[in-house]
């Protein structure tokens, strides 16, 4: 596997350290734990604060979400983060 990043001696190509492949496979992984996670903790989170009774399941939790707000709705809080940053000038951190 570590031949499809780096190619073998003496062929041309960008090489990678062990150490700064682990790190791109580490970002990359860690991106894709967001984008796939951060939907269900959403729908979590609104039934954790809701009142009783509001959401019959986790599902039409969802589904209302869905309708309201759109797909962006399960990011909400990752724009807020970068609101925050925007405004704290924290956007020179990363």
């Amino acid at each position: 596997m570590s031949e499809i990043i780096s190619p073998p001696l003496g062929a041309p190509g960008l090489r990678l350290t062990q150490t700064q492949k682990d790190l791109v496979g580490g970002s990359i992984g860690g991106i894709a734990q967001v984008l796939v996670g951060q939907p269900f903790d959403i729908v979590k989170v609104r039934i954790q604060t809701s009142p009783s009774g509001t959401y019959a399941s986790p599902l039409e939790c969802a589904k209302q979400l869905l309708k309201a707000d759109g797909p962006r709705g399960f990011y909400k809080v990752c724009q807020r983060v970068q609101e925050l940053r925007r405004r704290n000038g924290l956007s020179r951190l990363g």
